[in-house]
């Protein structure tokens, strides 16, 4: 073999090793820590037709491979009740917490089914009815004073409670705080306390004009 014959073969070879790397960059991705990859297509997954891939990378086939990402990012909640405990008092409440896609496969498996591509807002509005829903049955459970002076014991309940009702959607619920209980605030109750109070006020001076 010539010598400018053994010098085209290294060169092509050089060039088919540097496609070979450049193709296979271009279809290799990395999981960031706060996604899940959804992949797709051809023989993904078994049953369900997809896989969930975390916290490593992977080689996506040309073609046959798609995928969407699933945020692991906790959603913040917020929200205040009204509740009425087993006295038939009613004792306002506050509770934080966040609300994310599980860690396990089981949960990851449920989140690509109902709530890839959903918001943080989409989030809230599957959370908080559940929330709700939990709060309202333990604090019939209660009396008020218990509501109102053991919140750690209602806060870890209503937060495993919660979760267990969110598993179906490959949520759970962490973090959950009981940041204040007061006694509920109705409005139209404060306004009739202020009227009657001017009412009152009113009344005194009149009589005092008249003396």
């Amino acid at each position: 073999m010539a010598f400018h014959e053994i010098v085209l073969a290294i060169l092509s070879f050089v060039i088919g090793i540097g496609i070979a790397i450049a193709i296979y960059a271009k279809r290799y991705v990395k999981v960031p820590p706060n996604q899940a990859f959804v992949v797709y297509g051809g023989k993904a997954g078994a049953a369900d037709g997809f896989r969930v891939i975390t916290a490593r990378g992977l080689f996506l086939r040309a073609i046959l491979d798609s995928y969407k990402v699933l945020s692991l990012e906790p959603v913040q909640v917020v929200v205040e009740w009204d509740l009425l405990a087993k006295d038939g008092r009613e004792v306002r409440m506050e509770v934080l917490c966040n609300v994310a896609v599980g860690h396990k496969a089981e949960l990851l498996h449920a989140a690509a089914r109902s709530v890839l591509g959903k918001t943080p807002d989409e989030i809230r509005q599957i959370a908080v009815p559940v929330l709700e829903g939990q709060a309202r049955t333990l604090a019939v459970g209660s009396t008020a004073n218990q509501l109102k002076f053991d919140r750690e014991s209602f806060a870890v309940t209503l937060q495993e409670g919660a979760t267990k009702a969110l598993a179906s959607r490959g949520l759970e619920v962490r973090d959950l705080q009981v940041n204040e209980v007061g006694e509920p605030f109705h409005r139209e109750e404060i306004l009739d306390r202020l009227r009657k109070l001017t009412e009152r006020v009113d009344s005194l001076e009149k009589d005092s004009r008249t003396r």
